[in-house]
């Protein structure tokens, strides 16, 4: 079986088909941004389950956050 090799995406083209909103840090509140069309390394993202995490790359299927 041949070992499929992916790159680490910095960036991703609507992140809500990932079940991800991109939100901002204003004043210390977590609100959504205007503009989700794309989401880039280092920004902030709201799960489905309403936790924050910052994004950090896409690999093949698999989305990598740390938390905030």
């Amino acid at each position: 079986m041949a070992k499929v090799m992916s790159s680490k995406l910095k960036a991703i083209i609507d992140p809500s088909r990932y079940g991800l909103t991109v939100i901002d840090q204003v004043f210390g509140v977590y609100r959504p941004r205007m503009n989700q069309d794309i989401l880039l390394e280092g920004e902030l993202v709201k799960d489905r389950k309403g936790r924050v995490h910052r994004f950090v790359y896409k690999q093949g299927i698999r989305i990598f956050v740390e938390s905030v």
